[in-house]
């Protein structure tokens, strides 16, 4: 009967336990999971803006159209990253509108860069989980080619 107890007990102390640590360590997650993102995608961005930099810098030019897979035909690169896309002088990668964090990783990623715009600038998609701030679209004029683009 004792055992039947501790067991009982235990089972309890468990279910407790995973029912706190989703509530309260949740948020946590997500905002390590964003982090985490935000820093991969950052670091994929620079590795493609740095390959099309050296491939200008060798004299080719990126006209219109241009594809990224003319940078591991080069040998600029081995792989392209999912998602990535040549966009005029930039490189891009969309937000992914199934994706909840999406938006979260990419405002992320600009504030991990240093870059933030107020939503009441021009060419700026407003963040709709702080409407004070705002994600360059690609298309904003003077983008610099360090900022972490993704939205169209």
């Amino acid at each position: 009967m004792q055992h039947i107890i501790l067991v009982i007990i235990a089972i309890v102390i468990g279910v407790s336990a995973t029912i706190s640590g989703t509530f309260f360590g949740g948020e946590t997650m997500t905002d390590g999971k964003i982090t985490t993102e935000a820093t991969k995608y950052r670091n994929e961005g620079v590795q493609i803006a740095s390959a099309v930099t050296l491939y200008k810098a060798n004299g080719n030019e990126i006209a219109d159209g241009f594809s990224l897979n003319t940078l591991i035909e080069e040998g600029y690169l081995q792989v392209i990253p999912d998602g990535w896309e040549a966009s005029s002088d930039s490189v891009t990668r969309d937000l992914d509108e199934d994706d909840e964090l999406s938006e979260k990783v990419c405002f992320e990623a600009n504030s991990q860069a240093g870059y933030s715009y107020s939503s009441t600038e021009d060419d700026v998609f407003e963040y709709s989980f702080d409407t004070e701030y705002g994600i360059p679209y690609c298309s904003m004029s003077d983008l610099s080619s360090y900022v972490p683009c993704c939205v169209q």
